[in-house]
């Protein structure tokens, strides 16, 4: 039997990666009626459950959700208080970075419906939340990190972001990370020859305005 998920955050070497990878198949599998995704399943737990056993009570309590090492967390609290993501987009974020790395990757055809389901029951969000965290208006969606491969599939790019998920990173880094300088402009005045025309007659029309006030003034 596993250890319990109470002191795992106490043990130094635990495997976050492996235990996350297991949390998402145990709830895949209930969710799911996918032959895959049920086989999956039982390849992540072939050494604690035989093939035609039930879910046993034990391991849902074991891996019924994520647990995240310290330099995650702090990495994921930057997240929140310099680039503005809610805490649904974080978990969204984190689930497919294990979703990826793990036996569930998005060519196998991770259905929104299915994602969404396990996000909500990992995480204990509303189908609103999660639907928030998926729209054009996140900062996943706006950091180019959403990604929707067709009608019926999503995930996350991670790209440039492994980083956060693998050691503990400063906030200099993570704005050089999730953010870009703009070039210098090249346009000088001679590129706004064309309003020339409009620009003179607006500053005539401010000097004139600008001498009535001042002639005002004088009486």
């Amino acid at each position: 039997m596993q250890t319990n998920t109470s002191t795992l955050t106490h043990i130094a070497d635990f495997d976050y990666y492996s235990h996350n990878v297991k949390v998402i198949s145990l709830h895949a599998q209930m969710l799911s009626n996918s032959k895959q995704i049920k086989k999956d399943f039982y390849i992540e737990f072939e050494d604690i459950l035989e093939k035609d056993s039930k879910i046993p009570s034990f391991i849902y309590k074991q891996y019924s959700k994520f647990i995240y090492s310290s330099f995650l967390k702090k990495n994921l609290s930057y997240l929140k208080k310099y680039l503005n993501f809610t805490q649904a987009e974080c978990d969204v974020f984190v689930f497919f970075y294990y979703a990826n790395k793990g036996r569930f990757a998005l060519h196998q055809g991770y259905s929104t419906a299915l994602g969404k389901k396990i996000i909500e029951k990992i995480f204990n969000h509303t189908s609103k939340d999660v639907n928030k965290a998926l729209s054009d208006d996140s900062m996943l969606f706006k950091l180019d990190t959403l990604c929707y491969y067709d009608s019926d599939a999503f995930g996350i790019d991670i790209n440039n972001f492994e980083s956060i998920f693998t050691q503990d990173i400063s906030k200099t880094t993570l704005m050089g990370e999730f953010s870009y300088f703009l070039p210098k402009t090249r346009l000088n005045l001679s590129d706004f020859d064309y309003i020339q025309e409009e620009l003179n007659t607006i500053i005539t029309f401010w000097l004139c305005f600008y001498s009535v006030l001042i002639s005002k003034k004088c009486y």
